[in-house]
């Protein structure tokens, strides 16, 4: 076997995917939790959907040689797995491949959809943006937006309620000027008389 620049730590993962598969296999339970507790198990390898597959060859290779699996040639159980990794690998390639690149539909294309949908009064007239919105980004701005129309709200009432606060303290600093003025003003007067 060729197991590459990772050979110990693939060597040891089939071991231990084996050891796990002959353990399922060994268990008393019914097909259905059998298969259950299989994918659980592989869920850690991401392959849970492989989970069928690898039981149905666990049970086959049971049937045709009653031994243990981990004892098992090493080479069957080798390929196997790494047959099913190739198959889930290619797969996922397979998935990849048929998605979409780029823009499904130029500016020219959107804009005719756009006037037909009008035509059929699917669309409100007016101008329609067709841009992509990061929602997230969406989200982060609309807090954000939140946030400023609340602090300017309590900046308002701060400075509304300072304003307020301002005139009351100069209107008592005039009134208590206006009292010591008069004060003065009666004592100079007594003052003023005495002489």
């Amino acid at each position: 076997l060729d197991w590459g620049e990772n050979g110990a730590d693939d060597e040891a993962t089939v071991e231990y995917i084996c050891s796990g598969l002959d353990a399922v296999l060994d268990s008393e339970e019914d097909r259905s939790q059998r298969l259950q507790e299989l994918a659980e198990f592989l869920e850690a390898y991401e392959a849970a959907h492989l989970s069928e597959a690898v039981l149905d060859w666990g049970e086959g290779a049971r049937r045709d040689s009653p031994v243990d699996l981990t004892q098992n040639t090493g080479a069957d159980m080798a390929s196997e797995v790494q047959r099913l990794l190739a198959a889930d690998a290619a797969d996922l390639a397979a998935q990849k491949d048929l998605l979409p690149r780029g823009p499904v539909l130029d500016d020219a294309d959107k804009a005719l959809v756009l006037r037909a949908s009008q035509g059929l009064d699917l669309v409100p007239d007016g101008d329609v943006e067709f841009e992509a919105r990061n929602i997230n980004k969406q989200a982060v701005s609309d807090y954000q937006a939140l946030v400023r129309l609340e602090s300017a709200a309590k900046h308002a009432e701060k400075v509304a309620r300072d304003k307020a606060a301002l005139a009351l303290d100069r209107a008592r600093k005039a009134e208590a000027k206006k009292k010591a003025q008069e004060r003065c003003k009666k004592n100079e007067a007594r003052r003023n008389g005495r002489t």
